[in-house]
C-alpha cells in the first residue's frame, strides 16, 4: 500500500488492515497528513477503503477541522475521510449543546498551632453527572470519571498539605534567623553588661567591706 507521501512509503511498509498513527506538536500540521494519505493512497489499484480516526479535537477547532477534511475528500477518493468529517461536524454540533458541569466546590478548614495558622484539611465535593448529559459510551469512561473525581479530591487534600508545610517552614526559618540574631548579636552584648554588672557589684562589696573595717576600728579605738 502506497500513501502518496515519499517520507512514509520509502521508510514505511504498509499492508491492508494495517494502522498508521500520525501524531503532530504544537504549530504542526496534523489533519493535512492525514487527509493527504486518504485522498492519494493506493493498492495496486484495487479497492479498498481508508478509515479515518481521531481523538475529539477542541471545541472551537471540530468545524474547521471537520470542512478541511471535506475539501480534501471531494477532491480525491477518499471516502473514509468524508465520513470522518460529517462524524466531526455532529462531534463538533455535540460538544456546543453539552450542558456544563457544574464546578467543584472547596472547602478547606483552618486551625493555628504555636501562633502559625496554617489549612488544617480541605474537602472537595465532585458534582454529580447532569441528568441531561449523555451516558457514557462504555464502562472504561464511568471508571474514568470516578478516578477523575478521586483524583481531584487527593489533589485538594495534597494541596492543603503542601500549604500547611510551606506555612511550617516559613515560621521555622524565620524562627531560625531570630535564633541566629539573638546568638550572634544580643547574647554578647547581655554578656558584656552582666559582666559590667558583676564588676560593679564585687567593687560595692569591696568597698562595703573596707567601711564595716574602718568602722569596727574606730569603735575598737574608742573603747
Amino acid at each position: 500500500m502506497l500513501t502518496g507521501i515519499s517520507a512514509v512509503d520509502a521508510l514505511t511498509t504498509l499492508v491492508r488492515g494495517q494502522k498508521l498513527p500520525v501524531f503532530s506538536a504544537a504549530g504542526l500540521p496534523h489533519l493535512e497528513p492525514a487527509a493527504q494519505i486518504a485522498a492519494q493512497a493506493t493498492v495496486g489499484g484495487e479497492p479498498f477503503c481508508v478509515v479515518f480516526a481521531a481523538t475529539p479535537p477542541p471545541r472551537g477547532t471540530a468545524a474547521r477541522r471537520a470542512r478541511s477534511a471535506e475539501t480534501v475528500a471531494r477532491a480525491g477518493h477518499g471516502g473514509g475521510v468524508l465520513g470522518a468529517a460529517r462524524t466531526a461536524r455532529r462531534g463538533a454540533r455535540t460538544l456546543s449543546t453539552r450542558p456544563t458541569r457544574r464546578p467543584a466546590e472547596l472547602e478547606i478548614t483552618w486551625t493555628s498551632t504555636m501562633g502559625v495558622r496554617l489549612p488544617r484539611a480541605a474537602s472537595c465535593a465532585v458534582p454529580d453527572a447532569d441528568p441531561d448529559e449523555p451516558a457514557p459510551a462504555n464502562t472504561a469512561l464511568v471508571h474514568a470519571g470516578a478516578a477523575y473525581a478521586d483524583a481531584v479530591r487527593a489533589a485538594a487534600e495534597y494541596a492543603a498539605a503542601g500549604a500547611a508545610a510551606r506555612a511550617v517552614g516559613d515560621e521555622l526559618l524565620s524562627t531560625r534567623r531570630w535564633v541566629r540574631a539573638v546568638r550572634r548579636h544580643w547574647i554578647p552584648r547581655l554578656e558584656t553588661v552582666l559582666a559590667r554588672v558583676d564588676a560593679g557589684l564585687e567593687q560595692n562589696e569591696h568597698e562595703d567591706a573596707v567601711r564595716r573595717r574602718w568602722v569596727a576600728d574606730m569603735q575598737a579605738q574608742g573603747r
